[in-house]
């Protein structure tokens, strides 16, 4: 499982990344399918999170590029409803303090999805081997970027304050560097997915590899 969200009392919903099944693991353990997305030829879910006014959303990811893969709003009734569909390989979500969805295309760029489906570029990330690895919001607002090969053997997270911007899509490397400090793992275990907590009151930056958890001050 790849994306987890937990809503209180022990109830989580899990995304059995591989397959098309969000399932719904109860307090005592027990768990069974909460939905099972129609998924296209070669897809894959990949990133879950939790939007308290819609329920779940979740990515999928489609081969080749070019194919635009869905997002899903699923609610806790277990309606699934097809909210955009996105080319790039998308990723990984966050949602912004207006409630926006944000997506990363793992080989393009930083999406924003409208409340009327219609989508945004906000991050030009698209130099020569680049991949968006995790996009996270902190309580002022502000998005983090994790990527990787836009610096050979560097993993970055970059800021960017969009509210300020005077114009849209900021290009990646115009972001404030928060971190080249990572580490770097093989290829088949790299670091993935990036979260700011906790929520209120300023926090630090979490990312993960295959077997570590790493925090990132945000000095």
């Amino acid at each position: 499982p790849q994306g987890t969200v937990q809503l209180g009392n022990g109830l989580m919903f899990v995304n059995a990344s591989g397959n098309d099944e969000i399932v719904r693991v109860l307090p005592n353990g027990t768990h069974r399918t909460f939905v099972a997305l129609p998924v296209p030829s070669g897809a894959t879910l990949v990133d879950l999170i939790f939007d308290p006014p819609r329920g779940l959303l979740a990515s999928m990811l489609a081969a080749p590029i070019t194919i635009a893969a869905p997002i899903w709003q699923v609610g806790l009734n277990g309606d699934a409803t097809e909210i955009a569909a996105v080319a790039g390989f998308p990723t990984f979500l966050a949602l912004d303090a207006a409630g926006r969805v944000h997506v990363a295309q793992a080989g393009g760029d930083v999406v924003r999805v409208e409340f009327d489906g219609s989508m945004t570029t906000v991050v030009d990330a698209n130099p020569p081997n680049t991949r968006l690895r995790g996009i996270t919001f902190d309580d002022q607002g502000r998005l983090y970027v994790l990527s990787s090969g836009e610096t050979p053997f560097k993993t970055r997270i970059r800021r960017f304050d969009l509210a300020t911007a005077a114009s849209l899509p900021v290009p990646l490397a115009d972001g404030e560097l928060v971190t080249d400090a990572l580490p770097t793992p093989p290829a088949t275990h790299p670091i993935e997915d990036l979260t700011f907590w906790p929520r209120q009151g300023g926090g630090d930056l979490f990312t993960v590899d295959a077997g570590n958890v790493y925090r990132v001050k945000l000095d």
